[in-house]
């Protein structure tokens, strides 16, 4: 793509020159494959394949969270803020890994203000597992700190990670209950334990509700 631009959500977007995709039967690889605006861009470098050694770089900066506000629309959810930093993607069969050093600011979520973070993520290739820690703080207090591994060795519970929450908005939930469970209000802090598998994950904790209240949809109702 040369001298291309489009538009979404009437904001126009422009392709970087000199960009190269390829495609072969074992892998992806991709060069300068991006798109940007005013001071926002988004960037693909490297090859995925099932090579371990083989990495995709994905590289925002000054990326605006509401860019993705359109995609939102059908479950009536809004975000905003600003997020910097790369993220990788590597294959270490059967898995697909994820390694981050990325930061957000000023995140909006539902019109209730989350606040500023962090999300890192590292594989260690001696002990074959992910280390992965994510920040969120508001005005200098954490909301949200999620800390712990992945072993992709451990076939019986490879998570182990702890979730740390203090006056978290509930709103921020509504991603994970929508259609069933909406318009939340109130707070959430407690600790919570993740262990398990990535689709059967096993949750312990002991959390608290502030002042809760939300919409149960199928019943038109609100507790």
């Amino acid at each position: 793509f040369k001298d291309t631009e489009f538009k979404i959500d009437d904001e126009i977007w422009n392709i970087i020159d000199s960009n190269f995709t390829l495609y072969d039967s074992t892998s992806w690889s991709f060069k300068r494959l991006g798109v940007f605006k005013d001071d926002e861009k988004i960037e693909l470098n490297g090859k995925l394949s099932k090579n371990s050694w083989d990495q995709l770089k994905l590289s925002l900066d000054s990326f605006d969270l509401a860019n993705l506000n359109p995609f939102f629309e059908k479950s009536k959810m809004s975000i905003s803020g600003h997020i910097n930093g790369e993220a990788t993607v590597k294959e270490v069969y059967p898995d697909l890994l994820f390694e981050s050093d990325l930061s957000f600011s000023k995140v909006i979520f539902n019109n209730k203000r989350i606040g500023s973070g962090i999300l890192k993520s590292d594989w260690d290739d001696n002990e074959k597992k992910l280390d992965v820690f994510a920040d969120i703080n508001h005005k200098d207090e954490d909301r949200l700190e999620v800390s712990g591994t992945y072993r992709t060795k451990d076939l019986i519970s490879p998570l182990d990670m702890s979730i740390k929450l203090n006056d978290l908005p509930l709103n921020a939930l509504e991603v994970l209950t929508k259609e069933v469970i909406s318009d939340f209000d109130g707070n959430l802090t407690g600790i919570v334990k993740v262990t398990g598998k990535l689709d059967h994950p096993d949750l312990n904790g002991l959390l608290y509700i502030d002042r809760g209240a939300a919409t149960i949809d199928y019943l038109n109702t609100r507790n």
